[in-house]
């Protein structure tokens, strides 16, 4: 016979500090490996432009700018999305979440500008317009939409049987995190990631309002449009070079909001079977 209350009982009383030891290791963990990823991106970044052979072109230029700055405001943001979506209630968080995901990066960016950059350039050696306020206002931004993708992965019906299952049969809730939520949740988990990246690649206040204009005195594709483009010469090769690099910033983020589209309908069905 399952004991059903008991192990109910004991695995609420470890729930906490089980909970807590989690969101700890992801923080921790996942916050050194994102730091360095960004670090190692960033030095990368600027010495293939410094070679000036290896990314040709003033398009890959723009493109690799929007690319890098994407990446880091995302990769940053994830430890702290899942430790927040691991940490709430994902049936009442949700929509809050859903709401704080479509605010403007601007507001963010103005936060840091404004507040945070200046207050905390002396504690921490930063200054005031260093690119790395842009990337750290992109991942203050890029939370909700991961929180929000991994949280709606968490709340399926499907999800939540194999979890009181789990309970019934004793298993802790590290257990459970481990075995059952981050596998079954993956695919919310990488949609959420993609949508967040998807967002910081175009973005353009935070570059404007952080960093004045540049990320490290390199240009990113939608600076670009928006300071370069009202004094291109019409049908001259900066202006061409402008609309291409529109059509691959569109293209690019497109692609990736619809294999975030994909990847919840793949979460949707293994979740109903």
């Amino acid at each position: 016979m399952i004991p059903h209350p008991p192990a109910r009982r004991v695995a609420g009383d470890a729930r906490f500090w089980d909970r807590s030891v989690a969101v700890v290791l992801w923080i921790g963990g996942a916050g050194v490996l994102s730091a360095m990823a960004v670090s190692l991106a960033w030095l990368g970044f600027h010495a293939l432009f410094d070679a000036g052979i290896a990314v040709p072109g003033r398009i890959a230029g723009w493109m690799g700018g929007s690319i890098f700055l994407g990446m880091g405001g995302a990769l940053l943001a994830f430890p702290l999305a899942i430790a927040g979506a691991l940490w709430t209630d994902p049936v009442r968080t949700g929509p809050l979440v859903r709401l704080c995901s479509a605010l403007p990066l601007s507001v963010p960016a103005f936060l840091v500008a404004m507040r945070f950059a200046p207050w905390l350039e002396s504690l921490v050696g930063v200054p005031t317009r260093h690119p790395g306020w842009a990337v750290f206002a992109l991942a203050w931004g890029g939370i909700a939409p991961q929180w929000f993708g991994f949280s709606r992965a968490l709340a399926l019906p499907g999800l939540g049987r194999w979890r009181e299952a789990a309970l019934a049969l004793g298993i802790p809730e590290r257990g459970i995190l481990t075995g059952i939520a981050l596998p079954a949740a993956r695919r919310g988990i990488l949609a959420g990631w993609m949508r967040s990246f998807a967002r910081n690649c175009g973005e353009t206040m935070v570059i404007l309002l952080v960093a004045g204009g540049t990320i490290g005195g390199r240009w990113t594709a939608g600076e670009a449009l928006v300071i370069e483009l009202p004094k291109a010469e019409l049908g001259g090769s900066l202006w061409l070079d402008l609309l291409r690099a529109a059509l691959l910033l569109g293209t690019w983020t497109v692609l990736l909001q619809l294999g975030a589209a994909l990847l919840d309908r793949s979460q949707s069905r293994a979740a109903v079977q």
